[in-house]
């Protein structure tokens, strides 16, 4: 029964941060969500940072960052978007802040119809398309 309590428990904790809607966000000015976990079963004295996300004036999600219980960046990915919100660039560091990995993407009347894969070094090694069929 504890593990299954101790699950429940630190699911809710980290749906927490991130359930606020873009709307929230955007209306109450928020730049930086940071998630904090203490897992109290294990032992831990103090509450360690898990996530950080940080926010445009317009409430999207441009950048965030996972850390370990050692506190080294576990993933950390930077957003470029348009107008409209929709994500151009998406960037994958290292926990130096070197590229490990880009994605570019294209759209077309609001629709993804191009996604493409850059390494650390910058060169393209993937394509995907994607196709729309209509009613």
């Amino acid at each position: 029964m504890k593990p299954l309590l101790t699950l429940f428990v630190l699911l809710l904790i980290c749906s927490y941060g991130s359930a606020q809607s873009k709307k929230t966000i955007r209306n109450k000015g928020v730049s930086v969500i940071k998630t904090y976990e203490q897992d109290i079963i294990q032992g831990e004295k103090s509450m360690l940072i898990e996530k950080e996300e940080y926010f445009d004036s317009d409430g999207e999600l441009i950048e965030e960052k996972e850390i370990s219980e050692k506190g080294r960046i576990k993933s950390w990915i930077k957003y470029e978007r348009d107008g409209e919100g929709n994500v151009l660039v998406e960037t994958h560091l290292s926990d130096g802040g070197k590229q490990e990995l880009r994605l570019e993407y294209t759209y077309e009347n609001g629709l993804r119809v191009e996604k493409r894969y850059y390494d650390d070094r910058d060169r393209l090694y993937k394509m995907k398309k994607y196709e729309y069929q209509y009613h």
